[in-house]
Parts: C-alpha cells; structure tokens; sequence
C-alpha cells in the first residue's frame, strides 16, 4: 500500500470509514430496479484500499443506523477526507464505464448536499 494511502487510512476513524460505506451503498442502491456489481465491486476495492472491508462486521451495525448519524460524521472529515471520498463516489458514478441512473444521480448530489461536500457537484 502507497504511504499516503496509510496516513490517510489512519486518518480516518472506523466510524468515518464505516459512514462513508453506508452512503456508499445509500447510492448504489437508490435504484432498486439496477443494482449494478460493477459499482459494488469498486466500492469495495475503494475501501479495502483504506484497510476498511464492507462486509466487515462494523457495517452490521450501519444498517440500523439512520442516514442522519452517516451524514454527521461525514460532516466531521476534513477537506483533505471531503475530497477523497468526493473522488471515489464520482469514480463510481462516472468513471467505471457504467451510466448511472437518474435516482443514483439524485442520491449522490443530495449526499453533496447533506454532507456540505463542496466536491460533490
């Protein structure tokens, strides 16, 4: 693993990691009718790229936990966090070869806007 990718790994804590999973997946799934393998494999790969899994245990707990605590704590990262977690949630929607669909759309652009990520645009 890249040493940035350590530092900013050990940045984050567990429950920061584990919020930014659930909105992950709040956005992968919005489209009940396209649930797409191609964006869950790279949600998975962006995650275990910062030693977090998300078929972890932890992320039992998340499912029980409205989208208000996800959005608190994703509200606490810092810019440096903000954008990388922008840049992987663009990637997903954007970048893997896959169009999204117009609910993932409006998911990702209200997660912008519930989480005061000036990147997600």
């Amino acid at each position: 693993m890249h040493p940035r990718l350590i530092n900013f790994s050990r940045s984050l804590s567990v429950e920061q990691k584990g919020a930014m999973a659930h909105t992950f997946l709040m956005v992968l799934k919005a489209d009940d009718a396209s649930l797409n393998l191609k964006m869950y494999n790279y949600i998975y790969d962006q995650f275990e790229s910062i030693g977090f899994g998300i078929k972890s245990k932890y992320m039992q707990e998340y499912k029980t936990n409205d989208l208000a605590y996800s959005y608190t704590k994703i509200n606490s990262l810092s810019i440096d966090q903000k954008r990388w977690f922008a840049i992987s949630l663009h990637g997903m929607m954007y970048e893997i070869g896959i169009k999204p669909s117009f609910k993932h759309i409006q998911y990702y652009l209200a997660l912008g806007q519930q989480t005061s990520n000036p990147y997600i645009k």
